[in-house]
């Protein structure tokens, strides 16, 4: 699994020419549009509770392979991939919840 979860991020970091840091900026911002597009307002909470537990899978799987190969794990490269991944969709569901402009329609 993990050797897949490797296999599927190197496609993706070759085929759009992004760093997987970008990545997972891009991932969690694209996720939490889409939710928004599909439930407008419903359920953000959940959507945030989702991005993070994704993101939080994704980093064991990392660690996982890491372990696997014999390297010694980088806490401050998981924690921030974590945090790449939840803080703008955080950030635009707090926007949006105290924005004057989303509230008058």
């Amino acid at each position: 699994m993990e050797e897949l979860n490797q296999n599927i991020k190197s496609l993706i970091e070759n085929f759009t020419f992004l760093s997987r840091d970008v990545l997972h900026v891009y991932g969690g911002v694209l996720f939490y549009l889409v939710w928004t597009w599909m439930f407008r307002k419903k359920k953000q909470i959940l959507c945030l509770l989702i991005i993070f537990s994704m993101a939080l899978i994704n980093e064991a799987l990392d660690i996982s392979y890491t372990l696997k190969r014999g390297n010694e794990i980088n806490w401050e490269e998981n924690i921030a991939d974590v945090f790449n991944t939840v803080f703008l969709p955080v950030v635009i569901f707090v926007f949006l919840r105290v924005s004057p402009y989303t509230s008058a329609r």
